[in-house]
C-alpha cells in the first residue's frame, strides 16, 4: 500500500549496493519533510557509533528536546544486520508496533541485504502501509544509460550517443563519479543544451587527459595556432615540460609505427584501433573523421622527417634534464612546433 500523495509513511527501509542513489533519495525525503532548517529536525545515527537501545531511547524521548516533526536516519553498515541484543530487539519491536506520528524513520542498510537477517525480518513484520521498502541496485547496461540521460535532463541538457558511450566507458557504473563528471560538463558550457563527444574528451580526465587530447589533436589536425595556444596554456598552468615533450614524442612514435604497419599491408582500421583504442567504430561519423585525420597525419611527413622529429624531441628532453632554464624550455618547444608545421606544409604543397 502506498501512502496518499503528500503523506509520508512512518518508516522507510532502504538497502542496496548503490549508495549514491540511496543518498539522493534520503535527501529528497529530507527536503519534502523538513523544509525549514530547524535544530533537531533531522537526526542521524550510525550503528557503528550508536547502539540500538540508545537510538530507541532518542526516538521515544527526543521530542522533549526537539519539539515538532523529525526525520531520523539510522545507517546500518554491512555486518551489523544481526547485531541485536534481546533487550534491543524488544525495544525495537515495541517502537515499530506503535511509531510516533511526528517521526519519520529511515533505516538504511548499505549493502545487499540477507532476507533471513534479523534486521530484515523485524522490519518486514511491520503492518502493511507503515513501511516503504526500496532497493538501490547497481545500474548496468541500458539502465545505466537511462540514468545518465535522466541526470542530465534534470539540468536541462542532453548528450550525443557517442558522448554517452565515452562517459560510461570511462567511469563505469560508479554513479558518484558519473555525477561528478556530469556536473563538470554542465559547468564547462553552462549555456549549451547539448553535450557532444569532444566536450567529454576535452574535459573528463578519465576519458582522455587534457594534455594528450588538446595538444595531440592540434598536431594531428595540422593546426599551428591552436597548438601554440594549447602549449601556452599548459605552460601557464605549470605543467612539467618533460610531460609535454613525452606526449609529443609518443605522438610521433605512433605516426611512425602506423606508417610501418600500413606499409606492411595492415588494415587501416586495425592500425587506428591499436593506436587510438578509445575512439570506437560505434562512434559513427566521429570515428570516421578522427581515423581520416590520423591517417593524414601519418603521411603528412616523410619517414625521415618522422625519425628526425623523434630525434629532435629526444635532444629537447636531454637539454631539459641537463638543466635548461625555465625561459629556454618553452622556446625549445615552440621552435619544434614551428619546424613540424613548416615541414608538414612543405610536404603537402610538394
Amino acid at each position: 500500500m502506498t501512502p496518499a500523495k503528500g503523506v509520508l509513511p512512518s518508516i522507510y527501509f532502504f538497502h542496496g549496493e548503490e549508495p549514491f542513489l540511496a543518498e539522493e533519495r534520503i535527501e529528497e525525503i529530507r527536503k519534502s519533510f523538513v523544509a525549514e532548517e530547524r535544530e533537531g529536525a533531522f537526526l542521524r545515527f550510525s550503528l557503528d557509533e550508536t547502539g540500538w537501545a540508545e537510538i530507541m531511547e532518542s526516538l521515544r524521548t527526543g521530542d522533549l528536546f526537539y519539539p515538532g516533526r523529525r526525520l531520523v536516519l539510522v545507517t546500518v553498515p554491512e555486518g551489523k544486520e544481526n547485531s541485536f541484543e534481546p533487550e534491543e530487539e524488544r525495544l525495537w519491536r515495541d517502537y515499530l508496533a506503535s511509531p510516533l506520528p511526528e517521526v519519520v524513520l529511515i533505516v538504511y542498510y548499505s549493502g545487499k541485504i540477507d532476507r533471513n537477517s534479523k534486521l530484515y525480518q523485524i522490519l518486514k513484520s511491520i503492518k502493511s502501509g507503515q513501511l516503504i521498502e526500496e532497493e538501490f541496485k547497481i545500474k548496468k547496461g541500458r539502465e545505466l544509460d537511462h540514468w545518465v540521460r535522466g541526470y542530465l535532463e534534470k539540468q536541462g541538457k542532453s548528450l550525443s550517443p557517442e558522448a554517452l558511450m565515452a562517459l560510461v566507458d570511462s567511469a563505469g557504473n560508479n554513479l558518484r563519479i558519473l555525477a561528478q563528471e556530469i556536473e563538470k560538463l554542465c559547468l564547462y558550457r553552462p549555456q549549451a543544451k547539448y553535450i557532444d563527444l569532444e566536450d567529454v574528451v576535452a574535459l573528463c580526465p578519465s576519458v582522455r587527459g587534457f594534455l594528450e587530447y588538446e595538444l595531440i589533436e592540434s598536431l594531428e589536425g595540422g593546426s599551428p595556432s591552436r597548438a601554440l595556444q594549447v602549449l601556452s596554456k599548459l605552460l601557464d598552468e605549470a605543467s612539467k615540460t618533460e610531460i609535454i615533450v613525452g606526449a609529443i614524442t609518443q605522438f610521433f612514435k605512433d605516426l611512425l609505427l602506423a606508417r610501418e604497419w600500413l606499409e606492411q599491408g595492415q588494415d587501416e582500421r586495425f592500425v587506428f584501433h591499436q593506436l587510438r583504442p578509445w575512439i570506437k567504430e560505434s562512434f559513427g561519423a566521429f570515428y570516421k573523421l578522427k581515423k581520416n585525420q590520423f591517417l593524414r597525419a601519418v603521411f603528412s611527413l616523410s619517414e625521415a622527417d618522422l625519425r628526425e622529429a623523434i630525434d629532435r624531441l629526444h635532444s629537447i628532453d636531454q637539454a631539459i634534464k641537463s638543466g635548461a632554464g625555465d625561459r629556454e624550455q618553452p622556446i625549445f618547444l615552440a621552435e619544434f612546433l614551428f619546424w613540424y608545421f613548416e615541414r608538414r606544409k612543405n610536404k603537402n604543397s610538394g
